[in-house]
């Protein structure tokens, strides 16, 4: 009787004195995975796993070693700026303990003998393609449906004749309006094909032509308006026949292409989806396309046809033609002073 009292007095006697609240130290610390591979616009996020589970101070802190080439949040959040490598580190508040995760960011910007080729990285999502019946000078052939479409890069400008030649021969160049910064023109969709084959040959990555709901979905840049730039369009902001109004004023007819990135770009950071030249699309035309197809998700457009679709309008033609939904066609064969190109690039 009397041993076990004893044992018990010691038993209370060590609960009394065992410290109320005990430290648990942070041990190690892991994150979900040890590389990344991104595209420049790309987002994701990173978890970190402090251990022991049960570890008093969990507090973390993130760092980027680089964030020019990658950005990372308070909550593990990664964003891929520009092309290159970083690493994302993740230290413990308690213990310093550390985990860190390498980012490589890749892009869709190249040179070739010497010059250079910008892109913008164009999000994923969804939008409504075509116009509502109630825009102004709107067409027949427009009638809205939803689009959803993957992510890509697309130029940040008009393909130049700088580019063009350094592509295709410092000799050949069929523009109209000479000079290496404004955009190639007097080039046919099928003259168009055999440069991207060159530029793929070269560099080795498979640029393209966009497709029409693409160049639509990069020129709105999550804009509902006729115009990038709203409801109305002047000559401060486009290059076209500034002879003709839209809604109000008339303006400025320039009479000849312009340099890229004269104007403002749109909310994405392209230059010129507005004017300037057309541009080629890598659909066939189909006037009832919008209306029988059932393609809902990174469409191609019809089978066949007999002309390519061009979008954007010119620096000859008139303001409605520069909406956002706008759509015209040429026979693949056809070259005008008043139509170039840009091109995309898919992410893969």
């Amino acid at each position: 009787m009397k041993k076990a009292l004893l044992l018990a007095a010691i038993a209370v006697v060590l609960v009394c004195c065992k410290p109320a609240n005990s430290v648990v130290h942070v041990t190690d610390i892991k994150l979900n995975v040890s590389e990344l591979s991104l595209a420049t616009g790309d987002i994701s996020l990173l978890t970190a796993e402090v251990l022991p589970s049960n570890a008093s101070n969990k507090k973390i802190v993130w760092k980027s070693s680089d964030s020019k080439v990658a950005e990372v949040g308070t909550n593990g959040e990664v964003k891929a700026i520009a092309v290159g490598t970083a690493t994302i580190t993740v230290t413990s508040e308690d213990g310093n303990k550390t985990a860190e995760c390498k980012v490589t960011v890749s892009g869709a910007d190249t040179e070739v003998n010497g010059v250079k080729f910008e892109f913008v990285s164009i999000p994923a999502g969804s939008f409504k393609m075509g116009s509502p019946y109630e825009e102004p000078l709107r067409e027949d052939d427009e009638n809205q449906h939803d689009i959803t479409l993957s992510s890509f890069y697309m130029s940040k400008y008009e393909v130049t004749q700088a580019q063009w030649k350094a592509v295709m021969g410092a000799d050949n160049n069929p523009s109209h309006f000479q000079g290496d910064n404004l955009p190639v023109e007097k080039v046919s969709y099928l003259d168009v094909l055999e440069f991207i084959t060159k530029l793929n040959k070269i560099t080795q990555k498979e640029y393209r032509l966009p497709t029409e709901a693409e160049w639509e979905y990069a020129c709105r840049a999550g804009t509902t308006t006729p115009f990038s730039m709203g409801e109305d369009i002047t000559t401060n902001q486009a290059n076209y026949n500034g002879n003709y109004a839209y809604k109000n004023k008339t303006g400025i007819y320039r009479e000849k292409t312009t340099e890229v990135g004269t104007f403002a770009p749109n909310a994405w950071g392209l230059y010129d989806m507005h004017g300037n030249v057309w541009e080629w699309c890598s659909d066939w035309y189909d006037r009832s396309y919008y209306d029988i197809s059932a393609e809902a998700t990174d469409p191609k457009g019809p089978d066949d046809g007999t002309e390519r679709v061009i979008r954007g309008g010119s620096w000859k033609t008139t303001p409605q033609l520069l909406r956002s939904a706008n759509r015209s066609s040429e026979k693949p064969v056809r070259k005008d002073y008043d139509c170039g190109f840009r091109i995309v690039l898919p992410k893969k």
